[in-house]
């Protein structure tokens, strides 16, 4: 049976294939090499594809999760994509086979919308043909409006293991993002400071902010490629990242490939590769995996171990992700 001819449309600029080699560390850049999709910026014409699957980009959020209104300024009608999103939908299937969309962002936090792009959103996932959610509880939501909905699996850009001893690393811990809800940079630091880490290195992102250097201890870097962020990975002793939100959880594969403890979320799916130690927002407990690391170097190669194995018996290895997206996509 032919491979379908598949476009993924986003709101990056990049066009075409990716390369094996592409240094950008966005899941969707991994998911478009498996898949042998072309990549699509919103603006170009897309058509005579069997497939074509849609990251909508998250809109302007107007409030706080208490409902109250920030006051910024608001993004016009005409420039955000969710109100011209169902015209969108009708001309892609016109000149293509199926159109699905794969989730971007928790799936509640369109509820921080202007009341006009929330409502649009809840009327435009039920035009897709199907839905590609990150994760089984999305999923569940999702399928209050659209019958078709699977999961899609993160994926990284595979390279090669590191493997850095123990005593040649230095006593430092990689956070996963700022401090923010969103991220839980600040519990991340929180952890290694009480663990007896003293680096605590957090790269640059989206959810970074200047002061965050206040905190005792923590030093921020530069945004860094994904060779460069796995290689900052394999000199530490662990990678923390706290989130609470239920994202992509990308970090978690970039510390297999650093050979790098990680202690995460258990609601992330990447996370339970690290089953064992797991931190499932019990800061103590995660207190107490991070020192234990940080001495203990068999309890460190054994983690490593088993996290790799259980990685490459997942459908987040690439491999059986291209079988199952297979599956589903045929």
């Amino acid at each position: 049976m032919r491979a379908p001819k598949i476009a993924l449309l986003s709101a990056n600029s990049f066009t075409g294939q990716v390369p094996h080699d592409y240094p950008n560390a966005r899941t969707e850049f991994a998911w478009a090499h498996y898949l042998n999709a072309d990549m699509v910026p919103y603006g170009k014409k897309v058509e005579g594809y069997d497939v074509v699957l849609v990251i909508l980009p998250k809109e302007q959020v107007v409030r706080n999760t208490d409902g109250v209104k920030y006051r910024n300024n608001p993004i016009p009608h005409q420039h955000r994509i969710i109100q011209q999103a169902n015209l969108l939908i009708r001309e892609l299937k016109d000149t293509n086979g199926k159109v699905g969309m794969i989730q971007e962002g928790p799936y509640q936090y369109f509820q921080n919308y202007e009341t006009e792009d929330a409502v649009a959103y809840l009327k435009v996932i039920k035009q897709f043909d199907f839905i590609l959610a990150h994760d089984n509880q999305s999923a569940l939501f999702f399928r209050n409006f659209n019958k078709n909905v699977d999961t899609i699996p993160t994926v990284t850009l595979h390279r090669e293991y590191i493997n850095v001893p123990f005593d040649e690393r230095q006593n430092s811990a990689v956070i996963g993002g700022g401090f923010c809800e969103w991220s839980g940079g600040l519990m991340g630091a929180f952890v290694a400071s009480h663990a007896g880490i003293d680096d605590i290195i957090i790269p640059e992102s989206h959810t970074s902010s200047p002061d965050m250097e206040l905190v005792s201890g923590v030093r921020s870097v530069p945004r860094m490629d994904v060779n460069q962020y796995t290689l900052l990975l394999s000199k530490s002793k662990m990678g923390i990242n706290l989130m609470p939100t239920i994202g992509a959880g990308s970090m978690a594969l970039n510390c297999i490939y650093a050979g790098t403890p990680y202690i995460g979320n258990m609601a992330i799916p990447t996370s339970r590769l690290w089953l064992s130690i797991v931190a499932n927002q019990n800061i103590n407990h995660a207190i107490a995996i991070a020192t234990e690391i940080r001495t203990d170097y068999r309890n460190f190669a054994q983690y490593i171990m088993e996290a790799r194995s259980s990685y490459e018996n997942s459908n987040h290895w690439p491999r059986n992700f291209q079988s199952h997206m297979n599956e589903i996509l045929q």
